[in-house]
C-alpha cells in the first residue's frame, strides 16, 4: 500500500511517521516550497491526546526533541514568543465551572516543532 498525504503540517507529517512505523509507505505533498524552519511560526498548545499520539508516532529521536522544546503548561494557558520567552498567563481556572484545571497540556512554538519527514 502506499499512501499520498496533502499537507505537511503537524498532522500531515505525524501521520506519515505513524504510517511509515507500521510499515506503509508514504509520500507527503506540500505546496510550499520553504523549509519549516523559515516559516513564520505561532505558539500552539497541544492536549494529552496530542502527545500521546505524537509520542506514538514519532520516531524516539523526534519525540525527545519534540520534549526538550516544549513546555508543560497544565491547566494555564501560557504564550510565548518564537524563543520560548514566556509573554503572558492565563488562567488555571475553569471559567465555567471554577474549577482548577489538571490537564497536563504542553505548549510549544510552532518553528520548534520536530517532525521532520
Amino acid at each position: 500500500m502506499h499512501v499520498g498525504i496533502i499537507g505537511a503540517g503537524i498532522g500531515g507529517a505525524c501521520l506519515a511517521h505513524g504510517l511509515r512505523k507500521n510499515g506503509i509507505k508514504v509520500t507527503i505533498y506540500e505546496r510550499n516550497p520553504a523549509l519549516s524552519s523559515e516559516l513564520p511560526g505561532y505558539g500552539i498548545h497541544i492536549n494529552t491526546f496530542g502527545k500521546q499520539a505524537l509520542q506514538e508516532c514519532l520516531p524516539d529521536a523526534n519525540w525527545l526533541t519534540f520534549k526538550e522544546a516544549s513546555r508543560y503548561i497544565g491547566g494555564q494557558s501560557r504564550f510565548y514568543n518564537e524563543r520560548m520567552r514566556l509573554l503572558a498567563v492565563h488562567g488555571g481556572i475553569s471559567p465555567m465551572a471554577g474549577k482548577i484545571i489538571s490537564e497536563q497540556r504542553l505548549s510549544i512554538s510552532q518553528g520548534g516543532i520536530p517532525l521532520c519527514i
